[in-house]
């Protein structure tokens, strides 16, 4: 993210209330002891709902993507360093298919190749799966 990105976040104290900004600053190094880093946003605060010190969660979006698959990241399985995997359904047995990931967002992940929009991702018990056992599906 850069100086002049729109912004989303909230504040626990007013934590039904989804306030926008836009970025004026960004921090040039992350803090080594808790991963951050500084980010100063100009807000509009009309209402005056906003006080000093107030803690806030910001959401960035980076870049849009259309017709991405998007999976909660405890559906992936790592084999290697960089090789990962998901269990699917086809024909009533359990296939494993090897998949790109790219980003990661509070426990999601994106996948970039290996599925479809439709595909049957096999989610409960996904780490118990074996390639080729048979497979109930149960909605």
């Amino acid at each position: 993210f850069r100086v002049g990105d729109p912004v989303r976040f909230t504040v626990d104290a007013l934590s039904d209330d989804e306030f926008t900004g836009t970025i004026t600053f960004v921090g040039a190094a992350v803090n080594r002891d808790n991963r951050t880093i500084p980010v100063e946003v100009r807000v509009s605060n009309a209402g005056g709902k906003l006080k000093p010190s107030m803690i806030a969660e910001m959401a960035v979006r980076l870049r849009e993507r259309e017709n991405s698959v998007v999976i909660p990241e405890d559906y992936v399985i790592k084999n290697d360093m960089d090789s990962f995997v998901v269990f699917v359904v086809e024909n009533g047995e359990a296939v494993e298919r090897q998949v790109k990931i790219g980003g990661t967002s509070r426990g999601a992940v994106l996948i970039l190749d290996g599925l479809e929009v439709g595909d049957r991702l096999i989610t409960a018990g996904a780490q118990n799966v074996a390639q080729g056992q048979p497979v109930t599906v149960e909605n």
